[in-house]
């Protein structure tokens, strides 16, 4: 396999980390769902309760994103010390 052709191949493959991110949101979504049936006396307490599980669903996913990918974005975390110090230590 040439180097280019592995690397479309490995692009396109599902790691287990968006498999579990895809199975978190749809279940995110069945737990809206289902709140938002619920039956309450007070529409207020209602859409209270139903905005307070949206905002930590929401702040649940964008934690695991965040957490998915350490070496990217506005707070990355430099991997340069995988890069030399684990590679480099000599094997006893």
């Amino acid at each position: 396999m040439s180097a280019a052709s592995h690397r479309t191949f490995a692009n396109l493959c599902v790691t287990p980390s968006s498999l579990t991110t895809g199975r978190v949101v749809v279940i995110s979504f069945a737990v809206l769902g289902v709140a938002t049936l619920l039956n309450t006396r007070e529409r207020g307490t209602h859409v209270t309760l139903l905005a307070v599980l949206a905002i930590v669903t929401a702040l649940n996913l964008a934690l695991i994103v965040a957490l998915e990918h350490p070496f990217s974005g506005s707070i990355a975390v430099s991997d340069q010390p995988l890069r030399v110090g684990v590679p480099a230590s000599p094997i006893r």
